[in-house]
């Protein structure tokens, strides 16, 4: 999970402050994961601020939870999947997060 903002180039730019981005990488070496994950989120116009949390998934973890299973198989399919959970310009407020 990576800490980010919209660059000004980002079409979130304007009505998002931030978000959470959660990330599932379908490589088992951890740093070749983490700059796959930098690169997609730098691609979609995003600033890294930081990182959250790290850690090795698999599919048993997101047994009876089927929305992460759903991240989880796109990883396996296409290499990853970025799922953003993002806050108003106004600050950081949790009740506000909303994926997107």
């Amino acid at each position: 999970m990576f800490l980010a903002r919209p660059l000004p180039s980002s079409p979130e730019f304007t009505d998002t402050g931030g978000a959470f981005i959660n990330a599932w990488v379908a490589h088992s070496d951890d740093a070749i994961a983490e700059q796959i994950a930098r690169d997609a989120i730098i691609e979609q116009a995003w600033q890294i601020e930081g990182v959250e949390e790290r850690k090795l998934i698999s599919r048993d973890a997101y047994d009876g939870n089927s929305e992460q299973m759903e991240h989880f198989e796109e990883a396996l399919v296409d290499g990853y999947c970025l799922v953003f959970f993002c806050w108003p310009p106004n600050g950081k407020d949790p009740d506000d997060l909303t994926p997107g």
